[in-house]
């Protein structure tokens, strides 16, 4: 009996510290920093597989699926207005029309041995412009 008044008086309390802990919903703004960010993830890690690709001397077809989900992110990511200012979003939205054009470019490319190299720095080069803007958004 004790231990069932006992439960009885345990479990409700732990079960009411759950939920003072959860926090408030993100805002809006917050949800698309967020996605942005997260978008700006499958970027890195996708670049950074593709590298591991072309030294493993996988199939072009293999390193195209990597392009094909690095132009998926970026085009997501270009459609979200996350910025304080509407300045902010359209400098940012030019940066990914760049992108996405050498990209385009990158897509018929050779991507193997040092053709591929090439094509793998000239990705590089097309993400540098816009990681200045990236980098304040780490933290997220």
């Amino acid at each position: 009996m004790r231990r069932a008044l006992l439960l009885a008086g345990v479990l409700p309390a732990l079960a009411a510290c759950g939920e003072g802990a959860a926090s408030s919903a993100p805002s809006p703004h917050e949800e698309k920093a967020r996605a942005f960010t997260r978008a700006m993830k499958t970027i890195d890690l996708q670049y950074d597989n593709l590298q591991a690709d072309l030294a493993d001397k996988k199939p072009s077809e293999t390193v195209r699926g990597r392009l094909a989900t690095i132009r998926a992110a970026a085009e997501n990511a270009s459609r979200l207005d996350y910025r304080a200012s509407e300045a902010e979003n359209r400098d940012i939205a030019f940066e990914f029309r760049k992108f996405l054009d050498a990209l385009g470019k990158l897509e018929g490319a050779t991507w193997a041995g040092d053709e591929g190299l090439r094509a793998w720095r000239r990705l590089g080069t097309a993400c540098a412009s816009c990681h200045d803007l990236y980098r304040e958004d780490r933290d997220r």
